[in-house]
């Protein structure tokens, strides 16, 4: 797919497919409009243009590798304008692995679910997992009555249950959750100096939607920081470690800040992992488990070096004024939201200047994109 097809569910009604909403228009130069008004809107907000722009896209718009839908009754697929499940058994947006699972698994999932939220992830080792997230009343009568469908869900791929991620196994021809897995599963990657380094997380972890797109954000990050070297890098909101062990390369004391116990469970099995490779950096990678956003006894203030934000949809909030900016010198912020973006900067406008703004096409045909920023 090279991003001029129309989608086969487009329409301009509300009973449209909502996770693409503009496939009246070519991909690739509907990524350049939405570049266009974001320069716009960051001129007015902070009165210049940055002196590098970047723009970054897939090769080919069949890019995910980790899809997020619903069941509802006989139906599984996106959400449309009124809410309700359409049926997207063709999306152009799959990898050709993601698709070919989702083909495969359908029929089980099709009038399995009452109501749930599932993630379907295919690993770059071909691992295929599937994340459930439903009621605890409709989990206890799946287990009790659809035990044979559930049985060929797990024989399709890894299956990982609920808020509490658990793997769901079979003892015999009775489903078990158990407490965790006992080796996470292969389903992220990221890259350092190029080199591939595959990551073991839950499946329904926070990752990018893409391999390619992690690795064009990852060569992107990496040829900024080989412009200097910092003694500290502090990084808010480390998650699995898909870009820590990237920082850990530039700096001599890398401080990783996380409070999602699941994703600090995921960190620790690929640190450990990541040191067995890279023994020089053994007393160099801190891990504090806390949300530094809101610990008053956190001295944030002392923090000096570098220091790389990667925060959800809502920001940091008034996060960044409890910094002496003067003591940072570089700061990097990744955003999947401009108005989080804007929100979160304008408060440190005199104080640091944008040198280099990179628009990342993650979520092609949506109004959705992710920024990356260097500011000294």
């Amino acid at each position: 797919m090279t991003g001029g097809e129309i989608c086969t569910h487009f329409s301009l009604s509300k009973e449209s497919c909502a996770g693409c909403v503009q496939w009246d228009k070519p991909a690739y130069s509907f990524f350049k409009e939405k570049v266009d008004d974001e320069i716009k809107k960051f001129f007015q907000i902070f009165g210049y243009q940055p002196p590098q722009i970047i723009l970054l896209r897939p090769q080919s718009l069949s890019y995910r590798t980790k899809w997020d839908i619903q069941a509802r009754k006989s139906m599984v697929g996106l959400l449309n304008q009124k809410g309700q499940v359409r049926s997207t058994n063709n999306c152009l947006l799959l990898t050709p692995n993601l698709y070919q699972f989702f083909k495969e698994i359908e029929p089980v999932l099709l009038g399995l679910f009452h109501k749930a939220s599932l993630r379907l992830r295919v690993g770059p080792l071909g691992e295929k997992a599937l994340w459930v997230d439903t009621s605890h009343l409709e989990t206890e009568f799946l287990f009790k009555n659809k035990q044979t469908e559930l049985k060929k869900l797990t024989q399709m791929g890894l299956v990982e249950w609920g808020q509490r991620k658990k793997p769901l196994v079979f003892d015999g021809d009775k489903p078990q959750l158990k407490k965790r897995w006992e080796v996470l599963p292969t389903l992220f990657r990221t890259w350092i100096q190029e080199r591939p380094f595959d990551l073991g997380i839950h499946v329904g972890d926070f990752t990018q939607p893409s391999l390619e797109t992690n690795f064009l954000m990852i060569q992107c990050l990496q040829e900024e920081l080989k412009k200097n070297e910092f003694d500290q890098i502090h990084e808010f909101g480390c998650g699995i470690g898909n870009m820590s062990f990237v920082l850990s390369q530039y700096t001599s004391h890398l401080h990783c800040y996380e409070w999602d116990s699941f994703a600090l469970e995921s960190f620790n099995f690929n640190k450990e992992r990541f040191l067995q490779i890279y023994k020089n950096k053994l007393n160099s990678i801190y891990l504090h488990h806390k949300d530094a956003r809101h610990t008053k006894s956190n001295p944030i203030s002392q923090v000096q070096g570098a220091l790389f934000l990667n925060p959800s949809r809502s920001g940091v909030g008034d996060f960044l004024t409890q910094f002496h900016m003067n003591q940072i010198e570089k700061l990097i912020y990744l955003s999947c939201y401009p108005e989080s973006f804007y929100k979160d900067l304008v408060p440190i406008k005199n104080q640091k200047k944008c040198e280099t703004l990179v628009f990342i096409d993650q979520f092609p045909q949506s109004a959705h994109l992710e920024m990356l920023s260097f500011w000294t």
